[in-house]
């Protein structure tokens, strides 16, 4: 169990620091960027873990992962001096339609819609209603999607089957005679 809390903690701070470079970037352009700004180091990460409490690790370095992503992205296309905040939706479109057309992850778009909304909602990122609400970014998300492959399943087993399997764990048959 304390093995289990260290790898989370550890995992939690690397998210957050992955976060912090995201809000950082345009710190003027979202609430907690703002704080952030206004700050000590101390202070900082004690903000940063007040403000994205009550997320599991593992949803914060989902949300990371996109936003840096999309950072990357961004830098590549606007260079360094244009900050990536506030989100605009021409730049998301071109991003997600981007996504597609490089045949990138299929689920890459809707992931960072997600991770759009996860900053409008947690760090106050502006810009994040124009690309939520845009009826492109959400299609061209979307038209990625339909080219995933369906997940294929085998047939559940049946209550016979898991009976004869139950006997077979408790002993009771031979699982050579089966």
């Amino acid at each position: 169990e304390h093995h289990h809390d260290d790898l989370e903690a550890r995992r939690r701070t690397a998210a957050l620091g992955k976060l912090s470079t995201f809000i950082l970037d345009s710190p003027n352009a979202s609430l907690v960027g703002k704080q952030l700004m206004g700050a000590s180091a101390e202070d900082r990460e004690e903000i940063l873990l007040d403000v994205f409490q009550d997320r599991r690790a593992s949803t914060l370095e989902g949300r990371a992962s996109s936003l840096l992503l999309y950072l990357n992205w961004f830098r590549t296309r606007h260079g360094v001096d244009t900050p990536v905040l506030p989100f605009t939706e021409d730049s998301a479109y071109e991003y997600v339609r981007g996504l597609w057309l490089e045949r990138k992850p299929p689920s890459r778009g809707s992931t960072f819609r997600e991770a759009v909304a996860f900053a409008k909602f947690t760090f106050g990122a502006e810009g994040s209603d124009e690309v939520l609400c845009s009826r492109r970014v959400l299609g061209s998300s979307l038209r990625s999607l339909e080219g995933k492959r369906l997940l294929r399943q085998r047939e559940p087993l049946k209550v016979g089957w898991l009976a004869i399997l139950e006997r077979i764990l408790m002993g009771e048959i031979d699982t050579y005679s089966v």
